[in-house]
């Protein structure tokens, strides 16, 4: 890769991926609301079915082993867990990609930067045309 050829691409690269990033973040915010819905729903889908479930037991264990069981049986429970599992997953996935995109744009700051470094080098060594007498 030639000079220009570098230059283009840090050029691209630190115009674009400020965007890349916001947008990243914007995702990661709007994943975080609707987590935090989920969970809500998750929590009442729980309270629904200790609600309807028929807890009869004689003791205090046998009563938590029949509301865990009522709850785990509950297809609105499970749905409502599924959707949790499915939007940390995401979550998850979007930091990375957040990450990533980070650690590019350092990388492009830090080749600007040595760009920059070496063409002031270069201006400051480069031959003087030599004056006539």
């Amino acid at each position: 890769m030639n000079d220009k050829e570098l230059n283009e691409r840090l050029t691209t690269d630190l115009l674009s991926l400020p965007n890349q990033i916001g947008a990243i973040e914007s995702d990661l915010a709007e994943l975080r609301t609707e987590l935090r819905q989920a969970k809500t729903a998750c929590e009442d889908a729980e309270q629904a079915a200790l609600i309807n479930a028929v807890i009869d037991g004689k003791n205090e264990t046998t009563r938590k082993q029949q509301s865990e069981a009522a709850i785990s049986k509950s297809q609105e429970v499970r749905g409502a867990r599924q959707t949790v599992v499915g939007l940390e997953a995401d979550i998850a996935g979007k930091e990375v990609q957040a990450k990533s995109l980070a650690r590019q744009w350092q990388s492009a700051m830090a080749l600007t930067e040595l760009q920059a470094a070496r063409i002031n080098l270069m201006a400051r060594y480069q031959p003087q045309p030599k004056k006539a007498s």
